[in-house]
């Protein structure tokens, strides 16, 4: 291993990467076949490229914590045969982001997901560019972005699925959904399929709205506040993620809502 690669051989949990700690602004994880791992990825401010080889058989889990620093860097990952990959992103920092990730299904029955819960406030302005290629017969991906916009804020969900001619019976599956909570918010979702070849499984859907102004109404009548009805709205709606998390991770991100209310 030198010191910009790590070379994961065997099953490994819990293997954290604190960019804090590391320092470098290229990292990449090569992810021998057969082996079982998770990965945390904490604090990537510093980052401005990360890539993931993941081998043959292997299964690969990330999860991404946003740090309340600028954050600007390209995630690429190339998967091989029978490999899985997912993503696992909480955002509710207090800054700007722009993240772009690539994930290359070469492998025959590839699959990857992609799972993002973001919050923007203030000022903030964070956009996600997340595109998959499917080069693989049978590979597989699923996007799932899912947002609360507020005050001034700026919250972008950017997305291409390309099945490529070789991606026989490949599937592609992107669900983007962000609420607005006030009128000087910026939002977009636009999901976009790019289809090379028929014989094939595509959908998205996209959706950009304000809050459900019943569900409000139902838990005023409980005698909540508004305050608090927006708060148990956003964490019954971003909070979905939580499960991939261990309890000191999900505290974290509590803390984190916390101060947007």
């Amino acid at each position: 291993m030198d010191n910009n690669c790590l070379i994961i051989k065997e099953n490994k949990e819990n293997v954290v990467l604190d960019f804090n700690e590391i320092d470098k602004t290229d990292y990449s994880i090569q992810v021998n076949s057969m082996v079982k791992t998770e990965i945390v990825f904490k604090n990537p401010a510093k980052l401005k490229n990360f890539s993931i080889f993941v081998g043959e058989n292997a299964d690969v889990i990330v999860k991404i914590i946003s740090s309340d620093e600028i954050e600007n860097y390209n995630f690429k990952a190339m998967l091989y045969d029978n490999s899985s990959l997912n993503i696992y992103a909480v955002d509710f920092s207090n800054s700007n982001k722009k993240i772009n990730a690539n994930i290359v299904l070469f492998g025959k029955y590839s699959s990857s997901a992609w799972n993002l819960s973001s919050f923007t406030y203030n000022n903030d302005k964070k956009i996600y560019d997340i595109s998959f290629d499917h080069i693989g017969e049978h590979s597989s991906s699923l996007m799932e972005n899912y947002g609360v916009a507020s005050d001034k804020s700026t919250l972008f969900f950017e997305g291409c699925s390309h099945i490529e001619v070789s991606g026989v019976k490949a599937s592609a599956i992107q669900k983007a959904k962000i609420i607005i909570y006030d009128k000087d918010c910026i939002a977009k979702a636009n999901p976009i399929l790019k289809i090379d070849y028929n014989d094939i499984t595509a959908n998205h859907a996209a959706t950009v709205g304000t809050l459900n102004e019943d569900h409000v109404f139902y838990l005023l009548s409980r005698g909540i506040s508004e305050r608090n009805a927006k708060k148990l709205i956003t964490l019954g709606y971003l909070t979905s993620n939580f499960k991939y998390f261990n309890d000191e991770e999900v505290k974290y991100f509590n803390n984190k809502l916390e101060e947007k209310f």
